[in-house]
């Protein structure tokens, strides 16, 4: 269709906080994700999905009392 816009790409950004020594878990896991993933596997054939990913490691507990999805940090 002509003048429609057209997304042909996604770049899914993560950033994630894990428990110490869990590392090779949480690469293991995003290496796999768009396989097993409804939503890229509707929309692989005709859009492009790539993904970064900043992964760090909780030092201890009480960093976990902190954090809390879509949270944002204070300057």
């Amino acid at each position: 269709m002509e003048g429609t816009l057209r997304i042909t790409r996604i770049h899914v950004r993560y950033e994630i906080v894990i428990p110490k020594g869990k590392r090779p878990e949480a690469e293991r896991a995003l290496e796999h994700h768009v396989a097993h993933c409804p939503v890229a596997q509707t929309l692989t054939p005709c859009v492009e999905i790539v993904w970064d990913a900043e992964i760090r490691e909780r030092e201890d507990e009480s960093e976990r009392e902190n954090e809390s999805p879509g949270k944002e940090e204070s300057p």
